[in-house]
């Protein structure tokens, strides 16, 4: 299981063994719940798995229909047992997400509503692979550690042109000490930008790099 790509459970009789075998094996961007369960089975398979999971363990969330969406009551009512009715997707951190699947007027076809469930969790698998944020929270501080980079860098950029102009106006004088001095006052606040411009790009690449997502288990 922890070689597998992507592991895809069908929740019913007997899987809540198999999903904390899972939630054990691979990351929380590899494992995908498929529900053809009506709201009263899923919320007892919600119970069943919330009583003997361990701490620490992942959560299901609410059924829609349990939360006051009509819409779902009525499809609950009436789908075909057996039925793919969501499916459910996990976060970095293990914050679970219940992504409908209604079949469509016509046909009933559920191919294009099941295509749409499915692309935030491929989306978020992709990026887990490609070693990109897979949540917002990591995303912002990705961000936000590129941005002090950049500022960093356009800092040690402004003060090496400021000095590099200088030392070519000192040149041009043949570096007479007499006047060319009187840009000390120049030198000085371009050292301290390249001083603090340096700093700030070094701890933006830290946390640009502290980031990203944990690193993939061996195997996987």
């Amino acid at each position: 299981m922890a070689r597998a790509r992507l592991v895809v459970i069908s929740l019913g009789p007997g899987a809540v063994a198999d999903l904390l075998d899972a939630a054990a094996a691979v990351p929380p961007e590899r494992l995908l719940l498929v529900v053809p369960l009506r709201r009263g089975d899923y919320e007892e398979f919600r119970a069943r798995l919330r009583a003997v999971s361990p701490a620490g363990a992942p959560r299901l969330p609410e059924h829609p229909a349990s939360a006051g969406h009509d819409d779902w009551a009525e499809h609950d009512r009436t789908g075909h047992d057996g039925a793919i009715r969501g499916v459910v997707s996990f976060a970095a951190d293990w914050t679970p997400t219940f992504r409908p699947v209604r079949p469509t007027a016509v046909r009933h076809s559920l191919a294009t509503p099941l295509r749409r469930a499915l692309a935030p969790p491929l989306d978020g698998l992709a990026a887990y692979e490609d070693g990109l944020p897979t949540s917002a929270e990591v995303a912002r501080r990705g961000r936000r550690g590129e941005t002090i980079q950049a500022l960093g860098a356009c800092l040690v950029v402004f003060a090496l042109v400021r000095v590099g102009l200088l030392l070519w106006r000192l040149a041009r004088r043949d570096w007479n000490a007499g006047p060319g001095w009187c840009e000390l006052y120049v030198v000085v606040p371009a050292l301290l930008v390249l001083l603090c411009g340096g700093g700030a790009a070094r701890w933006g690449r830290r946390s640009w790099r502290r980031a990203g997502p944990p690193p993939r288990p061996v195997g996987g």
